[in-house]
């Protein structure tokens, strides 16, 4: 655990604290992200939808060269290539942060990488934190803030519209505390 205190006169070494601690905190919330998604296992960043580490271990992409592009119906089904199934009726998400084809495609247009590594993958999935106005929530430890704006991405959040189950936010702090993360007071 770790308690970030602000400023230091731009000291080196305590300017470094400051770093890793806005990095454990960003990990943390990575941690948070992947254990409501079911993808906190290290093979999980090869993850395709439906992967779960107990019931469907093998549901694994091959190569991290670029996104899987594979889609499955919402029931896990895998969609046959040149099948074109009726729109929002399927997923693309792949990768420990599930992130889609789409996304994919549209954030690494963005931040200048077009590999699906676990590096790119984390660098997405903060983009994303970022881009939903998150990522201060996250870096302050504004736990709950932070899981309100990421709901509409990640489908498995508390707060999230979609259909699709989700976790409580004594799940997402239990996750949260469990990677290093600390709430602010």
């Amino acid at each position: 655990s770790f308690h970030w205190v602000r400023g230091h006169n731009e000291h080196p070494e305590n300017e470094e604290c400051d770093r890793l601690a806005v990095l454990a905190r960003d990990e943390a919330g990575i941690a948070a992200i992947r254990a409501c998604e079911g993808t906190n296992t290290p093979i999980a960043y090869r993850a395709l939808y439906g992967y779960h580490p107990r019931l469907n271990p093998t549901r694994l992409f091959d190569s991290y060269d670029d996104h899987p592009r594979k889609r499955f119906m919402f029931d896990g089904t895998p969609i046959p290539d040149g099948v074109k199934p009726k729109p929002y009726s399927y997923t693309t998400a792949a990768g420990a942060l599930q992130i889609t084809e789409s996304t994919f495609d549209r954030v690494t247009r963005i931040i200048g990488r077009r590999d699906f590594s676990p590096a790119s993958q984390v660098e997405i999935g903060k983009f994303l934190i970022e881009e939903a106005g998150a990522l201060d929530d996250l870096r302050a430890g504004r736990l709950t803030a932070f899981a309100a704006k990421c709901s509409p991405i990640w489908a498995s959040f508390p707060m999230s519209k979609s259909g699709q189950p989700k976790h409580s936010m004594d799940f997402v702090r239990k996750a949260y505390r469990a990677a290093g993360g600390e709430e602010a007071k």
